[in-house]
Formats: C-alpha cells, sequence, structure tokens
C-alpha cells in the first residue's frame, strides 16, 4: 500500500497538467449553450493583468455588419451569475456595440490550475499577441499551472510545447517582463523585442539611460528606424561603462587600502621606538618619520577604440548603395562632424 502510494503521489502532477490540456469527450458532450443576460457576467480579473481588452473598433464593426456568430466559454458561480473563462474581447465588443445577451459555451467549474490554464492558452491559441502580452502569459503560466501544480520537468520546453513557440523565444518574452514601462512600451510600439530582451540583465537607472539614448537618437533622425544592431550597441555601452567604474572603484579601494598599511605601520614604528626608550637605561632618539604618500594615478578613458570603430561604421554605411530620404540632412550632419575634425 506504501508503494503505490507513493508511485500515485509522483504522477500526480504530470497526470494533473496532461488532463488540463486535453479534456475527455465525456466532458465535451456535457457543454451546453445559451443566451445569457451580459449584466450577469464577471470577467476573470486576472485576464487584465495579462492581456489587454483595447482595440475592439474591427470586432464591433464586425459585430454591427454580421451580428456576433459563435460563443464565449463561461462557468457558472452558482450565485446566479457567471464567469468568463474566454471570450473577454468578445464579451466587451457585444456589450459596447449594444447586445444585452450574448450566446455562452457553459462549462463545468474549474478548479484553480484548470481556470489559469484555460485563461492563458484559449488567448495564446486564439489572438495575436504582442511580445509583452506573450511574456506576461509565459510568467503567469508558470506560476498558476505548472509550479501550483507541482510540475518536475522542464518549465521553459514545457511552456514552448504548450505555447507553440521556440524555447530560446520563451526566453526572451519572458525577460521583457523584467523591463521598465518606458522600454515595454517601446516594445509594443515594435522596437525588436529580442535586441530589447537582453536590457533586462541592466538595473534599474541603466535602462533608464537606455530609454534616454534612443529617446535622443529618434529625436536626432525622426524618420530613422531603431535598428536591432543600434539597441545592442548602446547595450553594450552602458555596459562597458559599468565595467570601467567597477575598475576605477577597485582602483580607488586599492589606494586606500595602500594607504591604511602605510599609516598602520608608521604607528607600529613609533610604538616599537616607545618600546626601546622606555626599556633602555639611555634615551635614544626615536627614528625619523617618513610619510609615504601613495602615487595618485588618476584613471584616464581613451575613446580611440569607439572613435575607430565608429569612423569604419561611418564609411562602411557612405560607402554602400542605401538610400537615403533626406540626402541634404544628412550632409548637414557630416558638415558638423568635419567642423568638429577640424577643432579637434
Amino acid at each position: 500500500i506504501e508503494m503505490a502510494l507513493k508511485l500515485d503521489k509522483a504522477t500526480t502532477s504530470a497526470n494533473m497538467i496532461k488532463n488540463i490540456a486535453s479534456k475527455s469527450s465525456e466532458e465535451n458532450q456535457k457543454k451546453t449553450v445559451k443566451n445569457i443576460d451580459v449584466e450577469l457576467i464577471d470577467f476573470n480579473e486576472d485576464n487584465d493583468k495579462i492581456f489587454n481588452v483595447d482595440n475592439l473598433e474591427s470586432l464591433m464593426d464586425s459585430i454591427k455588419r454580421n451580428g456576433f456568430e459563435g460563443s464565449i466559454e463561461v462557468f457558472a458561480k452558482g450565485n446566479g451569475r457567471y464567469e468568463i473563462i474566454s471570450g473577454h474581447r468578445r464579451y466587451l465588443a457585444n456589450k459596447a456595440v449594444g447586445n444585452t445577451t450574448i450566446p455562452c459555451e457553459i462549462k463545468e467549474e474549474p478548479n484553480d490550475i484548470e481556470k489559469a490554464d484555460l485563461l492563458v492558452i484559449s488567448n495564446v491559441t486564439s489572438r495575436q499577441l504582442t511580445p509583452i502580452e506573450k511574456g506576461r502569459a509565459i510568467v503567469y503560466y508558470k506560476e498558476n499551472v505548472l509550479k501550483a501544480g507541482g510540475f518536475k520537468g522542464n518549465v521553459r520546453e514545457e511552456i514552448a510545447k504548450r505555447f507553440g513557440y521556440s524555447s530560446s523565444n520563451v526566453h526572451k518574452y519572458e525577460a521583457l517582463t523584467k523591463l521598465s514601462k518606458e522600454l515595454q512600451d517601446l516594445v509594443e510600439a515594435g522596437y525588436p523585442f529580442a535586441q530589447m530582451s537582453a536590457a533586462s540583465s541592466l538595473s534599474e537607472s541603466e535602462q533608464r539611460t537606455l530609454y534616454d539614448m534612443l529617446m535622443e537618437y529618434s529625436e536626432m533622425f525622426p524618420d530613422g528606424i531603431i535598428s536591432g544592431t543600434r539597441i545592442e550597441d548602446y547595450i553594450n555601452r552602458i555596459k562597458e561603462k559599468k565595467e570601467r567604474e567597477q575598475e576605477r572603484k577597485k582602483d580607488s579601494d586599492k589606494k586606500a587600502i595602500d594607504k591604511d598599511d602605510v599609516i598602520q605601520n608608521q604607528i607600529l614604528t613609533l610604538q616599537q621606538n616607545e618600546e626601546k626608550f622606555i626599556s633602555s637605561e639611555e634615551p635614544i632618539m626615536n627614528e625619523p618619520v617618513v610619510v609615504i604618500e601613495p602615487v595618485q594615478k588618476e584613471y584616464v578613458y581613451y575613446a580611440d577604440n569607439e572613435v575607430e570603430s565608429s569612423v569604419e561604421r561611418l564609411v562602411g554605411l557612405l560607402s554602400q548603395d542605401y538610400q537615403f530620404k533626406d540626402r541634404e540632412k544628412v550632409k548637414e550632419c557630416l558638415k558638423v562632424l568635419e567642423k568638429r575634425i577640424k577643432d579637434f
């Protein structure tokens, strides 16, 4: 009996996830569809934490022209009300166009894990999600389905399989959730998510610096496109600056330690001389104390490499057969650079 209990416990979590992913045909036969008053239907509160429910105009126009064909999925809460499992945007669109009832596919009330799974998977498989929404969905699924269900396998691979994403993209989408609100807004606006995800390793202040650099570039070239290569370059610059500051701090700390060693050695010499004086019958002169000041070596940052690489990129850009929207503006920028070179 004890062995059977252990075996049952070991397979419980795996079976739970499997059962959520594939409902039995017997359960599907129990589904019924009926029109329900929209005022009796409640949202799943977690939906707004993950998915956007704005930009309903096209869906509303379709409902106005063709009516609403299909249904949303709900379960009865036991108090005469219903809660949406899947179909929050369809519900809002119907309500916005003035429909007082909506066809609902009534399912049995799910447990918390099943409810979380249905919420995420129904949206992932039926909607075009933004990278940020995908990241939030991954984090939510990891915590509320896999972790809550005691899943013991490879989490990233399991999510990739369930969501239909590559394993590497699962990592990148999740990393987006660690970005600042400003950087997340840029991803939502169309900035390349793969390169932006690398900024998740930056601190809060460093992410702010990255945002300022991107905005400065956008102001200089309002019609320009922020490429993934440029984002990577900015992130690398920030990381390199951090490394230089850490090196300077190490040098500063070492100088402070060296100075403390000099002071301690002088104090020790004084103490030894004092002991000699006290123990000797004849007074002796104290040995002269030489104060040795550590050499203050100021850290110098040389920009030679950055200038050289910038020139190479610029020459390569101008030597290729690229199209320029405003060649005169580019020439003005080059004149500014030429003046800086003359003044150098």
